[in-house]
């Protein structure tokens, strides 16, 4: 006899009678079947697996019954996943810009203010690579545009001092 198989059978269930209060254990643990058409390629020291058997009801009580067989998708081992352990994001040092655009350089800062927003969207999108980098450019430039500033601040005075005095 032929058994049905659950991928291809379309044919609907006949409505049963109530079940019973209590559920028989199952002989086997049952998965739901693999609906495939070919079996896959297996090398030649492995087996296929083993059919896999339910309890089917029936109008007198329950049957097992032959479930198609589940054919292996792939030879590749399983590998747990890894869990990264999460990282702080890169700064952005938006208020460092801010601060050099307005008291010390205004053309570094402006550069250093776009890397700062370049830091949050690549932290958005999930690019962590490309926030380091532009957190690092936002962080050099406001380095170099307080240095500039200061070294500015300092000629004035001079300059002040010794065209007055």
């Amino acid at each position: 006899m032929v058994e049905p198989n659950p991928c291809t059978d379309q044919a609907t269930k006949p409505s049963l009678p109530d079940y019973p209060q209590t559920m028989p254990e199952y002989t086997k643990q049952s998965t739901p079947p693999v609906c495939s058409q070919e079996p896959a390629e297996t090398s030649s020291n492995q087996q296929l697996p083993a059919p896999v058997y339910s309890l089917q009801p029936t109008a007198s009580g329950f049957q097992q019954q032959t479930v198609a067989p589940v054919y292996l998708v792939s030879d590749a081992p399983y590998t747990a996943p890894v869990q990264i352990p999460p990282t702080s994001p890169p700064n952005d040092y938006l208020a460092f810009s801010i601060f050099t655009t307005i008291f010390c350089c205004v053309w570094i800062g402006i550069a250093a203010i776009y890397k700062s927003v370049k830091v949050k969207e690549a932290i958005r999108a999930g690019n962590e690579q490309a926030a380091a980098d532009a957190s690092k450019t936002a962080m050099t430039l406001n380095i170099v545009g307080v240095i500039l500033g200061i070294i500015v601040l300092v000629v004035v005075v001079l300059l002040n001092f010794f065209v007055y005095y």
